[in-house]
């Protein structure tokens, strides 16, 4: 029972509840920590031209290609739909951006669905690091950074505090 209520059931990734209590434990949270948001770009064009089996074919395919890509200290989470969190437990920005660069590439391989469906998983990701920051602040920060990464087509966004720059004319 412990498990299904901090596991995802589709990925078996950890969920919400369990990356809140990883964070809550002080022994764990030394040092400064990175948070990557990830959100599946086109998720809903493969769940309406595949179908949502195929959906969630790919959805455990993106957790398990980033379970492999990430240390065994770091935690993947999925926060439900296409959304999936890595925490990087002391770690710099520098080393957050490369590694939201290296699992942007590694998610990004062509996966072969369905016996004959083949989907490129494409994603933008958003970092924010801090130390002694809140989960929840570092969360949404992340978020607006995926967003602008979104908006920008770079891939990967570093959440800095400034406002996005305006738009080329």
């Amino acid at each position: 029972m412990l498990h299904q209520a901090t596991h995802d059931s589709l990925t078996g990734l950890a969920n919400r509840a369990l990356l809140n209590e990883q964070l809550s434990d002080d022994s764990r949270t030394h040092g400064s920590n990175a948070v990557l948001l990830l959100d599946l770009d086109g998720f809903k064009e493969v769940n309406d031209r595949f179908g949502h089996h195929v959906g969630d074919q790919l959805l455990m395919a993106v957790a398990q290609r980033l379970r492999q890509m990430v240390r065994h200290d770091n935690l993947v989470a999925r926060l439900g739909g296409d959304e999936f969190v890595v925490l990087l437990r002391d770690s710099t920005a520098d080393a957050a951006v490369r590694t939201a660069n290296r699992l942007l590439e590694g998610v990004g391989r062509t996966a072969c669905l369905d016996g004959d469906s083949t989907v490129q998983a494409q994603t933008s990701i958003g970092v924010a690091v801090g130390a002694d920051t809140p989960f929840d602040t570092l969360l949404r920060q992340a978020d607006e950074a995926m967003y602008h990464a979104k908006r920008s087509g770079s891939g990967v966004s570093l959440y800095t505090g400034a406002d996005d720059p305006p738009p080329p004319t």
